[in-house]
């Protein structure tokens, strides 16, 4: 296919630049020597610079051999625009009018809309005042019948020889004449119309691409007029509405995807999956000045964005122009959303942060696989930029995302390191707060970080009780130090009998917890139970060790039950949860274990056993047995249950010397049989 497109304008450009990507043969016709510099010429696109009659129009278009026509002119080009739909109902060519979406805007009573340059001349002509030009330097010659035009008229047009040239030679000069480029924003704009003392801003409704939303912004911020010269009704969008010919007219991102289809089209009339690309972006802590060029440029390249809506809202800020959206965030309906709309080529899914940590990123890329060429743009974690305004290094702390899951950050506290947590939900640190009052850590230093990278950025410092009861933003980063020198951690197992709490509740002394723990043979992400916990002994040890697990202590006496609960306290063991109740029904609404340590069972060891089995066939049980009924259970279950068949079986006696007087006499303890089995040793 061979393409024309009229153009000089931002959609001009994209077309051609989509138009060169598809390999599409384009020559793009602009007015001004400026549209022309604005344009590479390659092999896939030649440029022809000058305004053209309607025959002119016909003629580019039979040299060229046309297959398709589209006039991305400007919205007030309406000469330009009746001459080539002329010139393509003479050749019976397609012609497709590229129309420029509207914007809302809040200008309220300063907003004075005309029909015409002309209207707006009329109305200025009964008024005083200085008055700001942005209309293009096309119609000023129309602003000269007004009285004192060169002392009262500024006027801004484009930076090329001609327009500057006509404007000089009309009488506008020296500080009454700006030439530059746009579009500018809301604070250059309003900076341009108070060093021009202008009460009047003349401007056309150019769109976003064309910045009419800071330009209303600026004229009420610099307490001016706003005179709004409105589109031809022509080149409005909801006038088209409801028409029943054949389209011609589209918005940018549907004359892309119809270049698309044209270029790509397969024999089922959808865009070869091997062509399609989906980019998995990072779009940092938030601020828009912080993306990468890279991540700017793949946003504008994109037909699609999907993402949160906050996200979506973030990326408009910096594009140019609106882009369709999906608003999702499950990996899933993101995958099925694209599979079934074959028409996208390219696609950008967005994320918060970073995609390489703690991203929904994750697991997207398998989802797609197959189907898209996937490729991930990295954006600036909110804890590098975070860290980063506390002077510190990545690597000072250990980095922890609690958004939508629950993580325990004071084994991490406790082994002496710095905790940087992304928390989600606006309670969420003053739980934290709560938990580490609990667990005796009063002297942790929290610093929070709010709402980062936005205007209203804060920082608090403080210690735990300063923020119980407190709200946060929803977004927010908190790390978390010591004053306290050291770790309470311990390498190996063993804790001093001493160091429990115990009454007349019974526990496993430490030779045999350490024993017993070493069967386990436990993970640092172990979920373990512990049943029968009584005085809590072996489950504590087993927490401090599972630091990134989980332990339930299940106890049905109320005593052990609260022995456990103080013992754990003591020793903070903040990963290991109570449950009471009586095994096996407790272990009902608990998630599958992945070890399981059984230091009482109240006679119902078999039940038990097979309750843990049914959860998980390869949990690693571990089970204490100090009667002889126990142990002739335990054989029972070596015989009978084919998943209890690689059960060893040991029995240790613990003999401690005593002193008495001059003499040292032997105590031993009552022997105890273990039993370990299952999972791996």
């Amino acid at each position: 296919m061979r393409l024309v497109i009229f153009g000089g304008t931002t959609e001009g450009r994209v077309l051609a630049e989509k138009a060169v990507a598809l390999k599409i043969p384009v020559i793009v016709s602009v007015s001004t020597e400026y549209g022309a510099e604005l344009l590479k010429e390659n092999a896939f696109l030649t440029v022809h610079q000058g305004n053209l009659t309607e025959e002119e129009m016909e003629q580019l278009l039979l040299s060229w051999q046309a297959e398709l026509c589209m006039d991305a002119t400007h919205p007030y080009a309406e000469l330009v625009t009746k001459n080539a739909r002329k010139a393509c109902e003479k050749l019976a060519l397609p012609y497709v009018r590229i129309l420029r979406k509207e914007e809302a805007t809040d200008a309220g009573e300063d907003r004075v809309s005309v029909k015409s340059v002309e209207e707006a001349v009329s109305f200025l002509q009964e008024t005083e005042g200085r008055i700001f030009i942005a209309t293009g330097s096309k119609e000023l010659e129309k602003y000269t019948k007004l009285r004192n035009f060169k002392e009262r008229c500024t006027a801004r047009i484009l930076p090329s020889e001609e327009a500057i040239a006509k404007a000089v030679s009309l009488g506008f000069s020296g500080k009454h004449l700006i030439a530059m480029q746009g579009p500018f924003s809301e604070e250059l704009n309003e900076a341009m119309l108070k060093s021009a003392g202008s009460r009047y801003f003349v401007t056309k409704s150019s769109g976003k691409e064309g910045g009419f939303a800071e330009k209303c912004r600026a004229a009420r911020a610099a307490g001016a007029t706003l005179i709004v010269v409105e589109r031809p009704e022509a080149e409005c969008p909801e006038k088209k509405e409801g028409q029943n010919a054949e389209k011609q007219t589209m918005t940018l991102q549907e004359a892309c995807q119809l270049l698309e289809s044209v270029a790509f089209k397969a024999s089922d009339g959808t865009v070869p999956e091997t062509d399609r690309e989906v980019y998995l972006i990072g779009m940092g802590p938030g601020r828009a000045s912080l993306l990468s060029v890279e991540t700017r440029q793949v946003l504008e390249s994109c037909e699609v964005l999907i993402g949160s809506g906050r996200m979506l809202q973030e990326a408009h800020q910096v594009l140019a122009e609106d882009k369709p959206c999906f608003i999702s965030v499950r990996k899933e309906e993101i995958a099925a959303y694209l599979k079934e709309h074959s028409s996208i080529k390219r696609a950008a899914v967005l994320y918060s942060g970073d995609v390489g940590f703690s991203s929904g990123a994750k697991g997207m890329e398998e989802l797609l696989a197959g189907s898209f060429r996937v490729s991930r743009i990295p954006g600036i974690s909110s804890p590098v930029y975070f860290l980063s305004l506390l002077g510190l290094s990545l690597e000072e702390a250990a980095l922890v995302s609690c958004h939508g899951r629950e993580q325990e950050l004071i084994p991490m506290l406790l082994e002496g390191k710095k905790v940087c947590a992304l928390l989600g939900g606006r309670s969420q640190l003053s739980g934290l707060c709560e938990k580490l009052v609990f667990y005796g850590l009063s002297d942790v230093g929290i610093t929070a970080g709010e709402r980062l990278s936005y205007p209203e950025e804060r920082i608090r410092r403080g210690r735990p009780e300063d923020f119980i009861g407190k709200e946060t933003d929803s977004l927010t980063i908190a790390l978390l130090e010591r004053t306290e020198s050291g770790t309470d951690r311990r390498s190996l197992p063993g804790l001093p009998d001493d160091s429990f709490s115990r009454a007349k509740v019974p526990m496993t002394k430490e030779e045999i917890r350490v024993l017993s723990l070493a069967k386990l043979n436990l993970k640092r992400d172990s979920i373990v139970y512990d049943i029968g916990s009584g005085s809590g002994s072996v489950g504590i040890e087993a927490a401090l060790f599972a630091t990134e697990g989980k332990v339930y202590a299940i106890e049905k006496k109320e005593e052990a039950y609260a022995l456990t609960g103080e013992n754990a306290r003591k020793h903070r063991a903040s990963n290991l949860l109570q449950i009471r109740g009586e095994a096996p029904e407790a272990l009902q609404e608990l998630p599958a274990p992945t070890h399981v340590f059984i230091g009482g069972s109240s006679g119902r060891l078999t039940e038990i056993v097979e309750a843990v089995l049914q959860k998980n066939d390869r949990a690693r049980i571990v089970i204490n047995a100090i009667t002889l009924e126990t142990l002739e259970i335990l054989l029972k279950l070596k015989r009978e249950n084919p998943r209890c068949r690689n059960m060893e079986l040991l029995q240790v006696q613990v003999t401690r010397v005593k002193e008495l007087s001059i003499y040292h006499l032997t105590e031993s303890e009552n022997p105890v049989w273990i039993a370990a089995f299952g999972g791996e040793k």
